[in-house]
Formats: structure tokens, C-alpha cells, sequence
């Protein structure tokens, strides 16, 4: 329970920032609320109005009943438009917090997290979130209000009556709090399995060529069916206890209100109360009563948010990551920095499999404006060096010294704005052109974008074929790109970035022979004075680098050039022979 009031106080607190949409939501309340508590009033005024039967008493009484419901037509007006925009502006806070949260997070936090169920927090979650402080929240003030102010007025036309329905409100409480830890329970669930199943379709349809190449479909349709199964059946376990929960409390308020009829009746015929006041009474116990049903159903609703807020929660006010700051005087050296850095003793395991080293006392130097190749076979531990010079990741064992003596210990983030890094596979965000580029560097201008995109032999494609120039939006993962052309996006992204360090991922590998022959006349130029890292996976890509950094099983086991290993080491002749197609 102390779990659930910390939350609701933060789903709560979303309200705070629009106070003031808030307080005509509530306006808006108590004009409906006490236009519905005035009614039983006018009820027991005609009751016992003598006059009742005449033509002008009443039209007197219509006249009051349309005021009243024009009130009330206005006050559900502004509620509606009130809580309705609070709930709009509350949720788009909060997907933006969520965003920033998860972009700040280290990068071993996606080792062990589901892109999908992330989507589904930023969208599903936040969707009912958005629904319980808008919808749920005011029908629950609403209701709630309803329920105080009607029993008080019961309680002044018959204390005795008032009592026995408090008795039977009290229990209704007793009995609710039983249900509350249920429902969370498997509202959380449903919103965990969702996100598993949202993870599934995602990663379907963004690999959809590759899986129908394999005619995957039956598989994957078995997989998703299996996968919604498990949200079935945590759904309606919650619809279960949600539906036991309010059918319960429905039973329990009509019994309770009956028993209290009767005793009005009884009081009726023993002259303690007036018809026209049993008439209130009645009134005001089935105000109270369908209150507390409805508000039962909201409450239970409001339950299922809080499954889904912790969803949300977790990550937003997870404890942060204490923020790495550079210092100005490393910020100098490090704009001083040629690129040259040196792995020392450095050993390293990630997070989330901390057992295995992948990286095991790896000791070496790349020079300011030395070219140098890494090669080995697929997990011999290539993307983990780049992680480690990226800073990415922290070294269990050992320092990552860059030029200057800064070490990776005090340089934390920084030291990504002087690294252009350039992955087999580019990621493109589903943007134009031209935001694709400027990722590298926000502030580029035109004549840059078109200098980055000359040198990496793409410009004319861009111009002459797109149908927007920069401004074509290339599709979810750059789905309306060739691999080719993808590969001279991110290497012009890379040329925009003007680093100290270039970090080729073998960024021509998707180019047919003459485009890479073009590009690679092109890079050699750019790259003159400069350090590059190049992860080679074809011999002409080793042949014009300075040396070559061979690595096997988390170890750096032969350096130098590429004739020199040729001749003095096995494994690499072997991987030579092979046209480094293990790499």
C-alpha cells in the first residue's frame, strides 16, 4: 500500500505544471455535483407543497429544473474540456520526461531491455495514464464529492437513517481495500506481457524481408497468437477481480440502501420524519449508492494507471546516473586531441553477463594520424574496443589513455564529440535527409551538408532522384534507401562531424566496386592528418593502412603491417585466405 500511495502522489504530482485547467475542471465539478445535490431538495419541496396541483406552482418548479440543468450542461462543459486537456498536456509531459529518461540512460541499460516494451511504456502506458488523470480522475472527485456531501445532508434530515447507511458505507471501504492489491497486480502484468508482445510485432515487421525470405509467416503468427495469450489471460484476471470488486459493492449498496427504505418507512409512520423528507432521503441514498458503484468501476481503472505508471516510474524517477561533467580545462586538451589514444591492461565484461571477459588485458597504441585496421573473427571482441573508446562503457580493469594524458576516467561523454563513428549497418531515424545528417553536427549549415555529401558521393543522388532533395524522408530504418546509399549518408554524416577520431565499421562494405573505388579516393583526402579506426572485413580495405591489430578471444594477439603479418603470422595468413569473411 505504501508502494501505491508513492505512486499515486507522482501520477498525482503530472497535475501540478496545468493547476490552473485543474481548477476549472473543478469548477466545473461542483457546478454539475451541485446542481445533482439540490435536486432531492426540489423533490421534497414539491412533496410537501400543498399547492403542487395548480398551473403556476408548477411552472415555477419547471422554470428552476431548466436553470438548474443549463448550470449543469455548462459545468459538465467545462469539466469535460478541463480534465480533458489536462490530460492531453499531462501525458505529453510525461512521453517527453520518459524519452529524455531513456536517452540518458547508460548503454548497459538496453543490454537487458526489449525495444518493444520500451514503445509500449512511451505509448500504451502512458495512453492510461493520460486516461486516469483526465477521465478517471475527475469522475473519482466527482463521485467522491458527491458521497461526502450527500451523506452530510442525510445526516441532517435523519440522523438514525444516516448512520445505518454510514454503516454500510464503512464496509464497502473495508471490502474495496481488499481488492486494490489484486488489481495492481495484474494490471502490471497485462501492461509486461503487452510490451513482450509489442516487442515480437515490432521486431517483425522491421526485419519483414528477411523473415518472409524464410516464409515465416505461420511461425511468427504461432508466436504472436502465444504472446497474446499471455496479455489475454492477465487482462481478464483483472477483469475478473475488477468485475467481482464492483458487482460487490453494487450489492452491497443496494441491500444497505433497502434496509434503510425500510427503516424510513417505519419513522414515516411514526411521525419522526415527513414524506417529503423519506422522498430527500431516498434521493440522496441512491445518489450515494450509484456514486459508489460508478466510482468502484472508476476506481478500479484507476488501479489498472497505477500498473502502468510504475511501468513508466521506474525509469523516469530511477535513480540517475551520476552526470558525467567535463571539466573546461579536459574540454581544452581534449579540443587539442588528434585522435592517437592507447589501451592499458584494459579488461572488460559487460553488465549483464558480468562472468565472461570479453576483453582480457589488451594493450596497445594508435599513434596521432596513423591509419589502423582491426581484424578477427565475429565475437572476438572488435565492437567491444570501439564501445570502450566511444566510452560507453567503463573498463572493469586497466585505462583508456587519449593523447594529452586524458584518460577515459575524465573525459566521460565528452570525448563522442571528437569521434565520428560510422557502423555496418547505419542507423537512420525515420527523418528527412537532412536531419539524418545533421545528428552528427545540429548546427551545419546548407553548404556543409552538401560539402559531407559530395565527398561521400551522394550529392547527385540526393538532388537529381529524390523527390525532395534533403528534405525526402527516408523511412523507418531508411527503408527507402539502398544499403549503398544508406552506408554514403552515414559517411557524409560522419565527414559532417569533422572529428579527431573516424571509426569505420568497413563503411564501404554495401558499395559496388566503383563507388567504393570513388568514395574511398574521397575519405583518403578527407582523411589526410587524420586517426581512423577501420574494422575491416575485406583485404583491400587493410592493404593502405599504417598497421593492423589482430584480435582473438578478447586479446590483441598480432600487430603490424599487412606484409609483415603475412609472413610471420598463421592465424592471419588463414584469415587472409578466408578474405577475412569471419570477421
Amino acid at each position: 500500500m505504501k508502494g501505491s500511495f508513492k505512486n499515486t502522489k507522482k501520477l498525482l504530482s503530472l497535475v501540478h505544471p496545468h493547476i490552473t485547467l485543474f481548477l476549472l475542471g473543478m469548477l466545473g465539478v461542483i457546478l454539475g455535483t451541485g446542481v445533482n445535490l439540490y435536486l432531492p431538495q426540489i423533490v421534497k419541496m414539491a412533496v410537501d407543497d400543498k399547492n403542487i396541483t395548480t398551473l403556476n406552482t408548477l411552472l415555477k418548479y419547471f422554470a428552476l429544473l431548466t436553470a438548474l440543468f443549463s448550470i449543469q450542461a455548462i459545468g459538465f462543459f467545462i469539466r469535460s474540456l478541463s480534465f480533458g486537456s489536462l490530460g492531453q498536456k499531462a501525458v505529453a509531459d510525461l512521453r517527453l520526461k520518459l524519452y529524455n529518461a531513456l536517452l540518458l540512460k547508460p548503454a548497459h541499460f538496453f543490454d537487458s531491455k526489449d525495444s518493444g516494451d520500451l514503445v509500449s511504456r512511451l505509448t500504451s502506458d502512458c495512453s492510461l495514464i493520460q486516461d486516469a488523470v483526465s477521465i478517471k480522475l475527475s469522475v473519482i472527485i466527482r463521485y467522491s464529492l458527491q458521497i461526502v456531501v450527500g451523506t452530510a445532508l442525510m445526516l441532517a434530515l435523519s440522523f438514525k437513517l444516516a448512520a445505518m447507511l454510514i454503516l454500510v458505507l464503512f464496509f464497502l471501504i473495508a471490502s474495496s481495500m481488499l481488492f486494490v492489491k489484486k488489481l495492481k497486480f495484474w494490471s502490471r502484468q497485462q501492461q509486461e506481457k503487452l510490451g513482450e508482445a509489442t516487442t515480437l510485432a515490432k521486431e517483425s515487421f522491421t526485419d519483414i524481408r528477411s523473415l518472409k525470405a524464410f516464409n515465416a509467416e505461420n511461425y511468427l503468427k504461432e508466436k504472436f497468437h502465444t504472446a497474446l495469450i499471455k496479455v489475454l489471460k492477465a487482462g481478464l484476471n483483472r477483469v475478473k477481480i475488477a468485475s467481482i470488486f464492483s458487482s460487490s459493492v453494487s450489492w452491497l449498496m443496494n441491500v444497505g440502501l433497502s434496509a434503510v427504505l425500510l427503516a424510513g418507512v417505519y419513522l414515516v409512520t411514526t411521525g419522526e420524519l415527513t414524506k417529503g423528507n423519506l422522498s430527500a432521503f431516498f434521493l440522496y441514498g441512491l445518489i450515494v449508492g450509484v456514486s459508489f458503484s460508478f466510482l468502484a468501476g472508476a476506481f478500479s481503472e484507476f488501479v489498472q494507471a497505477l500498473g502502468a505508471s510504475e511501468r513508466v516510474f521506474d525509469i523516469v524517477y530511477s535513480i540517475k546516473e551520476k552526470k558525467e561533467e567535463t571539466s573546461p580545462e579536459i574540454i581544452k586538451k581534449l579540443n587539442q586531441w588528434k585522435g592517437g589514444f592507447s589501451f592499458k591492461n584494459v579488461s572488460f565484461a559487460y553488465p549483464s553477463r558480468k562472468e565472461k571477459l570479453v576483453l582480457k588485458n589488451v594493450n596497445f597504441t594508435i599513434p596521432d594520424g596513423k591509419k589502423v585496421a582491426l581484424v578477427g573473427r565475429s565475437g572476438a571482441g572488435k565492437s567491444t574496443i570501439v564501445n570502450l573508446i566511444l566510452n560507453l562503457y567503463q573498463p572493469n580493469n586497466g585505462e583508456i589513455i587519449y593523447s594529452n594524458n586524458l584518460s577515459h576516467k575524465d573525459l566521460g561523454p565528452a570525448v563522442r564529440e571528437k569521434i565520428a563513428y560510422v557502423p555496418q549497418e547505419p542507423p537512420l531515424l525515420a527523418l528527412s535527409i537532412e536531419e539524418n545528417l545533421k545528428i552528427a553536427n545540429p548546427q551545419a549549415t546548407k553548404e556543409e551538408l552538401k560539402k559531407a555529401c559530395q565527398q561521400a558521393q551522394i550529392l547527385e543522388f540526393i538532388e537529381n532522384q529524390l523527390p525532395h532533395g534533403f528534405n525526402t524522408k527516408v523511412g523507418e530504418r531508411g527503408a527507402q534507401l539502398s544499403a549503398g546509399q544508406k552506408q554514403r549518408i552515414a559517411i557524409a554524416r560522419a565527414l559532417l562531424r569533422k572529428p579527431a577520431l573516424f571509426i569505420l565499421d568497413e563503411a564501404t562494405s554495401a558499395l559496388d566496386a566503383e563507388s567504393e573505388i570513388k568514395i574511398k579516393t574521397s575519405i583518403q583526402e578527407v582523411f589526410k592528418n587524420k586517426t581512423a579506426l577501420i574494422i575491416a572485413h575485406r583485404i583491400s580495405t587493410i592493404e593502405t593502412v599504417d598497421f593492423i591489430l589482430v584480435v582473438d578471444k578478447g586479446e590483441i594477439v598480432h600487430t603490424g603491417t599487412h606484409t609483415e603479418l603475412l609472413k610471420t603470422s598463421e592465424f592471419y595468413r588463414t584469415m587472409v585466405k578466408g578474405e577475412l569473411s569471419a570477421a
